[in-house]
């Protein structure tokens, strides 16, 4: 934690300047309450109109203010913000060595050490939600559910360190380190939620996908019975 915010969203797997920095927001929206919620997105756009470039993150619960009927859902205890972004007048472009360099200069050498490594659920409650997906998607009432829990640890020592090692160890194109006041977060993500470019929207997630082929071949491929079909089972 440090009491200078700054975002790295960092593409350790591509060549080229391709991660970037933000230092120095012009602004900072943090969010915490739902009533905020609203007021806090306008200030996000405002700021965009105004040419600034805005980044940070959402918390998974926001969605739950997003969507009415889900309003209700909201945990009340939450550790993190529904959404902390800042604003800021540029970005610094940088490549693999370059990011390399500036992260030792912030501690990435240093101290960093994880213990007491436990999952979230015991295998029984695991067992029973997984049957609990399976009943739900039998009877035709969703298609899909992922279904993950989280695991558990005690850390200490430079949140900057934990990151720079796990950069060494998993290269990807979606890797953040976000440092603000209360918090840090780290994340070593191998798909992309969703890119705009101009009207046009891309994916690039790592669940229920497959290598492409030609359109006939995926024709082929997607049939009830085909070789393919029976040949690649799904397990997560």
């Amino acid at each position: 934690m440090t009491s200078s915010p700054f975002v790295l969203l960092d593409d350790s797997l591509t060549s080229g300047e391709r991660s970037l920095l933000f230092e120095s927001a012009e602004e900072i929206v943090r969010v915490d309450r739902p009533e905020d919620v609203e007021a806090g997105l306008q200030r996000i756009s405002d700021g965009l109109a105004r040419g600034l470039h805005a980044a940070g993150f959402f918390a998974y619960e926001l969605g739950y203010c997003l969507e009415p009927k889900l309003a209700g859902l909201l945990p009340e205890k939450r550790a993190v913000p529904l959404f902390w972004v800042g604003l800021y007048g540029q970005a610094r472009r940088m490549g693999d060595e370059a990011v390399r360099h500036w992260l030792d200069a912030r501690g990435g050498a240093g101290h960093a050490k994880i213990s007491n490594l436990t999952l979230s659920w015991s295998r029984e409650a695991y067992g029973r939600a997984f049957r609990a997906v399976q009943d739900y998607i039998a009877a035709g009432d969703v298609y899909q559910i992922n279904l993950t829990q989280k695991y558990l640890f005690d850390f200490e020592g430079d949140p900057t360190a934990l990151y720079a090692g796990l950069r060494r160890r998993q290269r990807v194109a979606y890797g953040a380190l976000m440092e603000m006041p209360e918090l840090s977060v780290l994340s070593l993500s191998p798909e992309l939620f969703f890119r705009r470019e101009d009207q046009q929207l891309s994916t690039r997630p790592m669940k229920g996908t497959a290598p492409r082929a030609g359109r006939r071949a995926r024709m082929r491929g997607s049939r009830p019975g085909s070789p393919w079909t029976r040949s690649s089972v799904r397990r997560t």
